[in-house]
């Protein structure tokens, strides 16, 4: 539960702020949120490199796709 989330939410450097930390509008996908029970869950990720709220969404749906529809295989293989 403690790695559970369904939005992303954090900052991104603004140049037209003398390069201030500047909040993104967050991002969220209702689908996880209704999986969740209609809680709003969030991750509060910092993007220092990152100069503009379009392109720091992109990386916050980014990383909520990939929390949320990540797979984990076991392959069992031998030498010969």
């Amino acid at each position: 539960r403690k790695d559970l989330f369904n939005a992303v939410k954090g900052t991104y450097v603004d140049p037209d702020k003398q390069w201030q930390p500047t909040d993104f509008p967050f991002v969220t996908n209702p689908t996880y949120e209704a999986q969740d029970g209609g809680e709003q869950i969030f991750k509060d990720i910092e993007l220092p490199y990152t100069t503009g709220p379009q392109a720091a969404q992109r990386i916050a749906k980014l990383i909520l796709e990939k929390a949320r529809q990540g797979l984990m295989a076991t392959l069992p293989v031998n030498h010969s």
